[in-house]
């Protein structure tokens, strides 16, 4: 009878935590062309921006993929994870459309997922 009581208590604690981060973590995704220069025309890319919307805590960001078939990880140079956010700072990231699993690439805003320090993992909001 501890045990599941021990169980059930974890649960309810871990639910809590997540919604928690949820709230402190505001996660958007969005199709554009990124342009390198202005003779470029632009490739065709998927930004991910988190942005810290707590109003004392930190958060930090692990890592970043569209929950493809296969599995896409985010992980550019220019932008190392883990990344961490005082209140109300914004990271960003983007992956080329083109890297993107074809069945994928027009459902990527619902795919894109991150996942925080604390295990939480984050699904963007809808537009």
């Amino acid at each position: 009878m501890y045990l599941a009581k021990k169980m059930f208590k974890d649960l309810i604690e871990g639910l809590a935590k997540r919604r928690d981060d949820q709230r402190r973590v505001r996660l958007l995704v969005h199709r554009s062309p990124w342009h390198v220069d202005g003779r470029d025309p632009g490739r065709d890319c998927y930004f991910i921006t988190a942005t810290n919307v707590a109003e004392r805590d930190e958060v930090e960001i692990t890592s970043v993929w569209f929950e493809s078939e296969p599995r896409r990880f985010v992980e550019r140079r220019q932008r190392r994870l883990p990344a961490k956010l005082l209140p109300g700072e914004t990271w960003e990231t983007w992956i080329e459309v083109e890297k993107l699993p074809e069945g994928a690439r027009d459902e990527a805003h619902e795919l894109a997922r991150v996942r925080l320090a604390t295990g939480t993992v984050l699904t963007p909001e809808r537009a």
